[in-house]
């Protein structure tokens, strides 16, 4: 189990081991989104977001977080640590106390998938590796304020990381899913990165809703890593903010009998 599937079982706690307010954003639909706390002037405030975003997505309740990552190294074998090349997705309904998770491998012809669900005090796991499937059922004690603080800490996945790019305006005209939003753009990052450990040249794009909601974030770092030339793709985006509804997978069926 890689150590992204031991955070999510952690943070479970004992019982599995163990538009929030802002100023209305004003526009003339030439100029597009300001007035935006957000923002200062086309710089942003990547600390200001992360919050007005986090409490955007735990007030409304539910929401769906899909992201992709797409790795490369120049070596013929994969340097460790690494970050393999994978799909993730969360899905939170506060009403129901119902949670998802889901993580994937992309860059193997065998399947390896994680698989979490929660469901009030019932969590249910399963993982397939190749042709071989384990599952396990166990309790959840958390309360609702450990639901919603879960919520908190997944809605910040990524989000939590812009203040590592020089991210300025670069449209705040722009849509996105439909929906006005502005655009964002950045061609250096300071931040911290596990993979690669060296990074020579970085480039990221995000868009961003009025409310603080940022609905894709986009980012790449070609970089060195263990001696080998890497290359990391992240992408993801936010949807289904307060629409978003938790079905129960069909595996589960057979844990509760």
């Amino acid at each position: 189990m890689n150590m992204q599937r031991r955070r999510l079982l952690a943070g479970l706690g004992v019982g599995l081991g163990g538009l929030a307010g802002c100023s209305a954003p004003t526009g003339d639909g030439q100029s597009g989104i300001t007035d935006v706390e957000w923002l200062d002037g086309d710089d942003l405030e990547a600390e200001v977001l992360a919050d007005r975003h986090a409490e955007a997505l735990v007030d409304a309740g539910s929401f769906e977080l899909f992201s992709t990552a797409d790795t490369e190294h120049a070596g013929d074998e994969r340097p460790s640590p690494w970050l393999p090349s994978q799909e993730y997705e969360a899905r939170f309904d506060a009403d129901l106390g119902r949670q998802y998770l889901r993580q994937e491998s992309t860059e193997t012809s065998e399947r390896d998938v994680f698989e979490l669900y929660i469901d009030g005090e019932e969590g249910f796991i399963r993982e397939q590796v190749g042709g071989d499937v384990s599952t396990d059922r166990r309790t959840v004690e958390r309360s609702d304020q450990q639901f919603r603080e879960a919520m908190r800490e997944e809605s910040l996945a990524g989000v939590g990381g812009v203040g590592g790019w020089n991210m300025t305006v670069d449209d705040r005209t722009a849509e996105f899913g439909g929906e006005p939003a502005v655009r964002l753009v950045a061609d250096a990052f300071e931040g911290a990165t596990d993979v690669p450990e060296e990074v020579v040249s970085a480039e990221a794009t995000m868009h961003v809703r009025a409310a603080g909601v940022v609905a894709s974030l986009e980012q790449r770092w070609d970089g060195v890593h263990r001696g080998q030339d890497a290359v990391v793709d992240i992408d993801l985006a936010f949807r289904g903010i307060g629409e978003t509804a938790v079905e129960e997978p069909d595996w589960v069926d057979e844990l509760r009998e």
